[in-house]
């Protein structure tokens, strides 16, 4: 069994304009072993993490993770027994995080030691591992188009941008933490932590939200197609499963 989790990239939750559910296969029912998908719409990397730990057991041979975003923020609700996820939104109690206590660093920080925590678990217990990132895990949510030169329209539909939209230099997590010297410290030790070379990446540091972009994929309600879901999984997750040994 693989064990599969991610945001919606990886199960989906989708809506139209028209607020309609939107369902279609997602990466993970594209690979060629018997997967379980865990994965939950709007999660961050917090509820990501848990999500491995909490279903691994000795029916998994493999583990795959499509990472989200750093600046995403889940919290344990007691009163309802539940996690409550954001995802990209401005909404709720995420309104009074963002105000007061959110920071670049302390988000970047944190996901990266998701990262760690659950590449470590893995290698502890010898489970093969194949990360991978919803976009360029150096980015947010809404900056993944424009750090690439492009953006979308309303609905989806990508856009080269602007010359004037050009000029405006988005920086990265990492550039962010450039402007101050303890905080660029700690990351660098964090990043350097992360074992890049299990990573499966579109280019550089890209994921399926660039290679969605590159192939010239239609997007759907703002996510990639099916036909991207299956291209993504044929040539980039099932050669690295076969080099492991999962079949």
């Amino acid at each position: 069994m693989i064990l599969c989790s991610g945001c919606s990239f990886t199960i989906g939750s989708h809506k139209d304009k028209d607020n309609n559910d939107v369902d279609y296969k997602h990466w993970p029912e594209f690979l060629i072993s018997q997967t379980k998908n865990v994965a939950l719409g709007g999660a961050g990397n917090r509820r990501i993490a848990r999500t491995v730990l909490e279903n691994l057991d000795d029916s998994i041979k493999a583990v795959v993770v499509m990472w989200s975003t750093p600046e995403r923020y889940d919290y344990y609700m007691p009163e309802k027994n539940a996690y409550k996820l954001e995802g990209a939104s401005y909404t709720e109690t995420k309104q009074q995080y963002l105000k007061y206590f959110y920071t670049d660093f302390n988000m970047f920080a944190k996901t990266l030691e998701y990262y760690i925590l659950i590449q470590n678990t893995l290698k502890a217990k010898n489970i093969p591992y194949i990360p991978m990132h919803m976009g360029d895990p150096r980015y947010k949510d809404w900056d993944q188009d424009s750090a690439y030169g492009v953006n979308v329209n309303e609905y989806g539909s990508m856009r080269v941008l602007t010359q004037e939209e050009k000029k405006l230099k988005v920086e990265s997590f990492l550039e962010k933490t450039e402007h101050h010297w303890e905080e660029n410290k700690v990351i660098k030790k964090l990043w350097n932590e992360v074992d890049w070379n299990q990573w499966v990446f579109h280019k550089e540091y890209g994921g399926l939200w660039q290679f969605t972009n590159d192939g010239n994929y239609k997007w759907i309600a703002y996510h990639p197609p099916e036909q991207a879901h299956k291209d993504w999984a044929e040539q980039y997750i099932n050669p690295r499963l076969k080099q492991l040994g999962i079949a």
